[in-house]
């Protein structure tokens, strides 16, 4: 149910007259598309973000779309997609690259262990049990070839080069370099109303695809933090 607050920023968005510098209100509105599957609530934000939202919600426009890419609550994201796509004033060659799902998945490039250090940083409070479900949907979500391995079960027990001590290490005393932020925006063209954009986050903006494609949005922040640290393990050793 959508709280008296959260249907005030609705309203303020539709009319254009949202007061957000900082967008924390328009987070509470897309918190909501994260998370609900009631199709009036759905129409609601959809019509909003088309209306008065940022860029911010792509993530989790494209994340709800593949639940619902069958029914009309698909129809309805897809639309809202298509309209900040043309609210943009991005070229066209750069629409093409953001404005599409594939974009907004994580490409992990640091090999098994350092994803298997990923899992069990953002699965920390689960039991082994849910940590090995909560890795093969990762796996699912984001394409990741597990050979020579035939699941995440499997790579766990079997792969040599992990060392969870290690990568815990990394992440609690490392910071995202400056070479790859550089790399980073260099690789992407960005426009110029994007240049000031990081790498961190454009990877926070990732995590948030991942984070509603598993379903696990609930405690939104907290589960943000937890992948938002572990995703530096994706990002030491780059050349």
């Amino acid at each position: 149910m959508i709280s008296k607050k959260v249907q005030e920023y609705i309203q303020q968005m539709l009319s254009n007259e949202l007061n957000d510098p900082d967008g924390s209100k328009e987070a509470e509105v897309v918190q909501i598309l994260r998370v609900t599957n009631e199709r009036e609530e759905i129409a609601q934000i959809c019509e909003a973000i088309a209306k008065g939202g940022s860029w911010f919600s792509l993530p989790v426009l494209y994340a709800r779309f593949k639940d619902h890419a069958q029914s009309t609550s698909g129809l309805l994201i897809s639309n809202t997609i298509l309209a900040l796509r043309d609210r943009q004033s991005w070229s066209e060659e750069f629409k093409e690259i953001f404005f599409s799902p594939h974009f907004w998945k994580i490409h992990w490039k640091t090999g098994h262990g350092k994803f298997l250090s990923f899992v069990s940083i953002v699965s920390s409070i689960a039991d082994s049990h849910m940590q090995e479900h909560i890795g093969e949907a990762i796996i699912r979500e984001i394409n990741y070839d597990t050979s020579p391995y035939e699941n995440f079960k499997e790579m766990k027990l079997l792969e040599k080069n992990w060392d969870p001590g290690s990568d815990l290490n990394e992440v609690l005393s490392n910071t995202t370099s400056t070479r790859a932020v550089d790399a980073m925006l260099e690789e992407l063209n960005l426009p110029k109303d994007l240049e000031t954009t990081t790498d961190k986050t454009f990877n926070s903006l990732r995590n948030d695809y991942l984070i509603t494609r598993l379903g696990v949005a609930h405690d939104f922040p907290f589960q943000l933090t937890l992948f938002d640290q572990a995703i530096k393990l994706n990002e030491y050793h780059r050349e």
